[in-house]
């Protein structure tokens, strides 16, 4: 009842014994509010004491967690790695594929390691560079990675480009790796099904 009256902007609330609990401004209540609609939960569920919330919103939930003061908040070990994994340390080292090694700026590096930290959780995600920063060389490096570190069951990559850029790609892929095999697909409806049979022969 007390958080329903805070959604309809309520400033107070009476208790059964007449006093009020000030609903304005209320650490409590705002983190009640940000976690429901942050994670697309409903007041049963949190009524209940029972709730559960998706991976990919762990550092949401982290960040709210910092503002909860005079609490105490246990957090297993599971969560803290995944907290950990995913607020990249930007001094820390981070390995790259050996061919790649030297090549890679800094930022490139961090790039990348994020990304490895998104897929390793199943997670999407967007590198939203600037042009020219070389996110392209940042996605050869993950799929470097994948081909070296998958057995018999790798898959083919796929990258999806404007065609004025699929060339590039194929430039790129040919100086900074060695071990990619990278067909661009184009030409009539017969001829790009044609290149993409010859892939799984």
């Amino acid at each position: 009842m007390k958080y329903l009256k805070y959604q309809l902007k309520k400033k107070y609330h009476r208790l059964k014994d007449g006093s009020f609990i000030e609903l304005d401004e209320n650490q409590d209540i705002e983190f009640l509010d940000k976690l429901i609609t942050g994670m697309d939960l409903n007041y049963k569920e949190i009524y209940k004491n029972d709730i559960k919330i998706p991976v990919n919103r762990t550092l949401y939930l982290n960040e709210l967690l910092k503002n909860i003061k005079n609490n105490k908040i246990a957090k297993n070990d599971e969560y803290k790695q995944i907290v950990s994994n995913l607020l990249i340390d930007e001094s820390e080292e981070v390995a790259v594929p050996e061919s790649l090694e030297g090549l890679l700026r800094d930022y490139q590096k961090v790039g990348d390691k994020w990304l490895k930290n998104l897929d390793n959780y199943k997670f999407g995600g967007i590198l939203a560079d600037d042009m020219g920063l070389g996110k392209t060389i940042q996605m050869l490096s993950i799929i470097i990675d994948y081909v070296k570190s998958t057995s018999s069951d790798r898959k083919t990559s796929l990258v999806i480009s404007p065609s004025s850029l699929a060339l590039n790609w194929l430039n790129e892929s040919e100086k900074f790796t060695t071990d990619l095999k990278t067909l661009v697909i184009h030409g009539n409806m017969t001829e790009r099904e044609r290149m993409i049979y010859q892939i799984f022969l």
